[in-house]
């Protein structure tokens, strides 16, 4: 009798052993898969998005940021493993940042404007404490090839965007900024932190590059690092061009085993001076301009990128299988070789610069760059040293914090400070560097804070790339170096405004601060009884960890959310006034100040509505309102007269203006005939 016929294996049902495979598959992958995925998504869903500056766009991410985290506690899944005492350390020193953003709603200028700051450092917060609770043995490698591939998807966008205009959507700042047609900055829609962005996916990508575990892994990477060099170049950055090379000369120092990434690097950054240098021959494709000429110098220019770019696969592929296969030469230099003559050679250099008059040359490359007159335009703004005002602003946030060192004005109204009291006629709403803005917002308390946290991230990360097994070194250089450019772009720009930024570095951090390995931690206690304290010891911290987690992630909802639905409303608010529904238009503005009933801007847009259907008697009272919870704001005074005069009430208007002339005497709207 023939054996009956066994069903497809499509239709066959899974029994318990087939379930548990799954679930073991599940296990060990989604992990991985996840600490890849979190930092790509999160840097080209932002990156897209503008850089995540709209409020709507960022708070969105930071409540999806904060579900997840709270979920994860809820069910034990996060955090996946033990923090560890540096983790915690840099949680705490976060987390006390983002609190005492909060507290300076309390003495705050505009509660609006404090409200939103401290919602900013909740997402961040959020996003570290999610890469922080995912880290799991290897994943630093996995993090710093999403973070790198999310970059690279960027610089591609960016770059084409200035060879083919035409595939992508039209560029409000050509009409915004006059030199905004030929400097690069889409998407990110600001050309100084487009380049930041580039110098801190530089050190990753040649991380990969260097020791990747594939050989096309590598030699992609190391194509890719031209890509984010020319990317940069179009932006005309400054800043960025000092980020690449303190991003690149970090992951230098800090490389376990230089001369093994001296032919790697060697080879990237001659691809990325052909490229530049190529580009330097096409003024009208740099320029950013229109014409034939520039369309077809973009074409050209693309393909001199593509056989520059495949020449480097390739000579990064023979690299790769040459020290495979041993053929290149392992030289290898002992540390007590090698910081001597670093420092020799450190000792001469100074001492050349010092008989060549680079004291005097740095007084005076000083001097111009205190003052605020522009660099002017195309490739010559690299030799130009003018600070284009940020010497004025840095010097404008070091004086705010003079009347209270220790709190400062209050987080998000620097913009208002300087209006009042800046030295130029110029609109500023950043003091372009995160460490003396929070000096001058939050003082010495949240200056401290906001340093110590990327201090710590950059020490351990540097002692990290330095110690231990030189093959588990690679990774913590790279992501170290990339902190690196982050940290000097955000001292020198308004980088923390636009997110994508800040989030990339937030998971690098979390990536440095992690616990090492198991296999790392186990080797270090291999005593039978030692292991059996470490593992209870490693529940009760996991126990404790999640309860932190959950409650830091309610918080973070709270704060959150507030801003943002209060944000929703008011754009609602502000289409349909657009569209000329006034009524609809009255509600949403309504609807916005009951949700956010310490705000000026839902008055003032329900003042303005108001104006429009011309209520006058109710739109003066609802702009009275609004110069109340906002001050020191010279918008709201403005409009208020305004309206005072359109009421008939002219002694009012006149001083309402007169108010609004005082805190911001230097603007050209107020300019005296």
């Amino acid at each position: 009798m023939a054996p009956p016929a066994q069903a497809p294996a499509a239709s066959r049902p899974l029994d318990e052993s087939s379930w548990s495979s799954v679930a073991e598959l599940l296990r060990r992958d989604v992990p991985k898969l996840a600490t890849w995925a979190l930092p790509f998504v999160l840097t080209v869903y932002l990156g897209l998005k503008g850089g995540g500056y709209d409020i709507v766009v960022r708070n969105e991410v930071g409540i999806a940021v904060w579900w997840i985290v709270l979920l994860g506690a809820l069910t034990g899944v996060l955090p996946s493993f033990r923090l560890g005492r540096i983790g915690w350390v840099g949680l705490g020193l976060l987390t006390a940042f983002a609190t005492w953003t909060t507290l300076g709603i309390a003495w705050s200028s505009s509660a609006e404007r404090s409200v939103v700051e401290a919602s900013r450092v909740a997402i961040y917060l959020g996003v570290f404490v999610l890469a922080l609770s995912m880290r799991r043995p290897g994943s630093l490698k996995r993090t710093m090839n999403g973070l790198a591939a999310g970059i690279a998807v960027i610089a591609l966008f960016a770059l084409l965007s200035r060879l083919h205009p035409e595939w992508f959507p039209s560029d409000p700042s050509r009409d915004l900024f006059t030199n905004g047609q030929s400097r690069l900055n889409y998407p990110l829609d600001y050309w100084n932190d487009l380049a930041l962005l580039m110098a801190m996916g530089i050190p990753l990508l040649l991380g990969i590059a260097v020791r990747g575990s594939t050989l096309v892994g590598r030699a992609v990477s190391a194509a890719l690092v031209p890509v984010l060099a020319l990317t940069a170049f179009y932006t005309l950055s400054r800043g960025g061009a000092v980020e690449a090379a303190v991003g690149l000369t970090v992951f230098l120092a800090l490389a376990p085993r230089r001369f093994v990434a001296l032919p790697t690097v060697s080879v990237a950054v001659a691809g990325s001076a052909l490229l530049i240098a190529a580009a330097t021959q096409r003024d009208a494709l740099t320029n950013g301009l229109s014409t034939a000429a520039a369309h077809s110098q973009a074409d050209e220019m693309l393909a001199v990128a593509i056989v520059v770019c495949g020449g480097v696969a390739l000579l990064q592929a023979a690299i790769g299988l040459a020290q495979k296969y041993e053929i290149w030469p392992a030289i290898k230099v002992p540390r007590r070789t090698a910081i001597p003559v670093a420092a020799g050679a450190a000792l001469i250099a100074v001492l050349l610069a010092v008989a060549a008059g680079a004291p005097k040359a740095l007084s005076n490359e000083w001097s111009d760059f205190k003052q605020p007159v522009g660099p002017g335009s195309g490739v010559d703004r690299f030799a130009s040293s003018s600070g284009t005002g940020r010497y004025q602003t840095w010097d404008a946030a070091v004086n705010a914090s003079r009347g209270d060192a220790l709190t400062g004005i209050g987080p998000g109204t620097y913009e208002y400070w300087w209006a009042q009291n800046g030295s130029l006629p110029v609109f500023v709403r950043d003091a372009h560097s995160l460490y003396l803005e929070t000096l001058g917002e939050l003082g010495l308390v949240g200056l401290f804070l906001i340093a110590g946290f990327v201090l710590t991230v950059l020490g351990v990360g540097g002692q990290r790339a330095t110690r231990g097994d030189p093959s588990r070194r690679w990774p913590y250089a790279a992501v170290t170096a990339s902190a690196a450019a982050f940290a000097i772009g955000a001292g020198i720009d308004w980088a923390w405004e636009l997110s994508v930024i800040p989030v990339a570095f937030m998971i690098l951090a979390a990536g440095l601060l992690s616990p090492r390995t198991y296999e790392e931690r186990s080797a270090r206690t291999t005593h039978r009884r030692r292991r059996r304290r470490r593992t209870r010891l490693s529940m009760a911290s996991l126990r404790d960890a999640r309860v932190v987690l959950g409650a830091l992630a309610i918080a973070g909802l709270i704060l959150i959310a507030i801003p943002l639905r209060g944000a929703d409303a008011l754009d609602a608010s502000q289409r349909a006034a657009g569209a000329g529904d006034l009524s609809k238009a009255l509600a949403d503005a309504r609807t916005a100040h009951n949700r956010q009933p310490y705000a000026a801007s839902p008055l003032l847009q329900e003042a303005l509505v108001l104006e429009l259907m011309k209520n006058y008697s109710a739109a003066t009272q609802q702009a009275r309102l609004a110069t109340i919870a906002e001050a020191t704001n010279w918008r709201t005074w403005l409009t208020l007269s305004r309206i005072q005069a359109e009421a008939g009430n002219p002694s009012a208007a006149v001083s309402a203006y007169e108010k609004a002339r005082s805190l911001n005497p230097r603007s050209p709207i107020f300019a005296r005939p």
